[in-house]
């Protein structure tokens, strides 16, 4: 079930693979799913403090924290509780990019996205252990980078929104 391709790949290529196939399922699903763009951001960034708690819970302990529970957790459940092989990656695939979806439950819109994004992330988890690499590491940084690139724009939009800049 893995990209041969994807195998190939020097590390900082995979990553960035990684971070822009993530951007692209963003980009087009901003314009193919009404009012995803609606939830900019539940936080405010009105002050200084606002930003750094966005920043940290956003791009630091959200992608730990969902890459421990939905790839790293599932992963290993799955391992420990199918034992057929040629189903493992399958029914890993799918409970890791549903359960994530569903923990994105700002609107049905943005769960549809998020299970989307985590099958993506799901995918990069198996290969990066086909690759014999730290998938939870590679996950990591494709993660909390998109959240970074999410969270600046927001961060920026939200400036401009406000005639700061």
């Amino acid at each position: 079930m893995t990209n041969l391709f994807l195998l190939k790949l020097n590390r900082t290529t995979f990553l960035l693979s990684g971070i822009g196939l993530s951007l692209s399922i963003l980009i087009i699903s901003a314009f193919l799913i009404p009012n995803l763009e609606s939830l900019d951001s539940a936080v405010s960034y009105s002050t200084i403090p606002d930003i750094a708690e966005a920043f940290i819970k956003g791009v630091i302990f959200a992608p730990l924290f969902e890459t421990l529970l939905f790839q790293s957790f599932i992963y290993w459940l799955t391992n420990k509780l199918i034992k057929a092989e040629h189903i493992k990656e399958f029914v890993f695939l799918l409970i890791s990019s549903i359960a994530f979806g569903l923990s994105h439950y700002y609107s049905i819109h943005y769960i549809f996205y998020t299970t989307i994004l985590g099958f993506i992330l799901s995918y990069y988890y198996i290969t990066s252990i086909k690759r014999k690499e730290s998938a939870l590491r590679n996950v990591l940084i494709i993660h909390a980078s998109f959240n970074f690139i999410l969270f600046t724009g927001g961060v920026i939009f939200y400036l401009i929104d406000n005639n700061h800049i």
